[in-house]
């Protein structure tokens, strides 16, 4: 999100260094990261994103137990175990370190791909309702006010974007 969000500042810096505004350009702001966590969408992908983190936490935490308890166990029988059983026991134990270390890398690209699915539809939505609202204010620049804007004299549509989108 942080990174869509930097795309939009930096083509608003873009668009704004390209176009000087003439008398009639109308002008105004909202904040984006501000509008898109106020709307209800964005808790509801939060809690889905936050669940499948919980769960896949637990099965590493699972994975690790057992490699752990495996570990210790076999370091305790070592000493009487026996050279090949040794050996075999060690390898057993590098497998299960590099399904562990798989599943943790994984697990972090399963979330980052649900986290993209969850979140691009919302950020579409804020997207068109600002949008729509500048459209029907006539507004020629809707700059992102959360994205280091200094001076913001134009008017603030955080308010009718919301109203769009059903945001009390």
């Amino acid at each position: 999100m942080k990174q869509i969000r930097n795309i939009f500042a930096a083509a608003v810096l873009f668009l704004g260094t390209q176009f000087t505004t003439s008398a009639q350009d109308k002008i105004a702001h909202v904040n984006f990261a501000e509008l898109v966590q106020a709307m209800p969408e964005t808790a509801a992908a939060q809690k889905t994103l936050t669940d499948l983190q919980a769960k896949y936490k637990s099965d590493y935490d699972k994975m690790v137990n057992e490699f752990q308890t495996k570990a210790t166990k076999y370091q305790k029988e070592a000493p009487t175990a026996g050279d090949a059983t040794n050996q075999a026991r060690s390898k057993e134990l590098q497998e299960a370190e590099m399904r562990i270390a798989q599943f943790e890398q994984t697990a972090a690209q399963e979330i980052q791909k649900k986290s993209i699915e969850l979140n691009n539809p919302i950020m579409d939505k804020a997207f068109k309702a600002v949008e729509k609202v500048s459209n029907t204010g006539g507004y020629t620049y809707v700059f992102d006010s959360g994205s280091g804007l200094i001076i913001a004299k134009g008017k603030d549509l955080m308010a009718e974007v919301k109203k769009e989108l059903g945001i009390k």
